[in-house]
């Protein structure tokens, strides 16, 4: 999977220092390609660059963010663009989303929150360079290494969740593993349990020619409703289960 790029813009360093460091980028898809501290400079770095993500302050000297977001579309540039607001800006983002930009968060910045508005602008617009899970256990902690192992054992269930294995495992708050499963992976828990669905399913049907698509769905948590597991997956890799199989044998 190639890594998002991302550019950090803002005109205090302490910020652009504590963004770069307050997430494992490389461990969650992203990689940081640079870090400027206003408009001008960030612009000058889209010129020699190739960036999917700008995550860039409103107010700044120079060039502040809003001229950014102009100046680059003017240019030619398709970097998508987060906001860092503070609650006195929020009219800028407001303007900043007429202006193009994806989506806008408020300082001060939490990190869940960051890599969660970077995930959503990653699955709208970068969709094919996430198909398939990137995980690195040897970074989780036990906490999250439960959870997958809870997944992976149980991908049959269909009444499987984060909150089951919160209450009936974990005994621990759903809401906090909600956000350390975020952080630590990349994924939100949803996405990852689908996309596990999914490669078990692709694996089931290219390795048995025998198996049908309503023993697929049964075995991949989907019940007794084979239409909507082929919904999924047909969404998801962008052909039917049927066409997966003939383009496999």
């Amino acid at each position: 999977m190639d890594r998002i790029r991302i550019l950090f813009v803002d005109d205090e360093a302490i910020v652009r220092e504590g963004l770069k460091k307050c997430i494992d980028w490389e461990v969650n898809g992203f990689e940081v390609v640079g870090a400027a501290e206003n408009g001008e400079k960030a612009l000058a770095y889209l010129g020699q660059l190739s960036v999917n993500i700008v995550v860039t302050d409103i107010k700044m000297p120079v060039m502040d963010g809003l001229e950014l977001i102009r100046n680059s579309r003017e240019s030619g540039y398709d970097s998508k663009f987060l906001i860092l607001s503070g609650y006195d800006d929020f009219q800028y983002a407001q303007r900043a989303l007429r202006y193009g930009a994806d989506d806008y968060i408020l300082k001060p910045i939490k990190e869940e929150e960051l890599l969660d508005a970077l995930i959503r602008i990653r699955d709208l617009h970068f969709p094919k360079q996430q198909t398939t899970l990137q995980l690195h256990p040897q970074k989780y902690s036990g906490t999250v290494k439960t959870i997958i192992s809870c997944v992976e054992m149980n991908l049959d269930q269909p009444e499987l969740s984060l909150k089951q294995i919160a209450d009936e495992v974990l005994f621990m708050s759903g809401n906090y593993l909600s956000k350390l499963f975020l952080k630590e992976t990349g994924y939100k828990f949803s996405t990852f349990l689908t996309i596990k669905r999914m490669e078990k399913a692709a694996q089931l049907l290219r390795e048995n020619c025998d198996v049908t698509v309503y023993e697929v769905a049964e075995r991949t948590g989907f019940g007794n409703n084979p239409q909507y597991f082929s919904t999924v997956f047909k969404k998801y890799f962008g052909k039917s289960p049927s066409e997966l199989r003939e383009k496999s044998i």
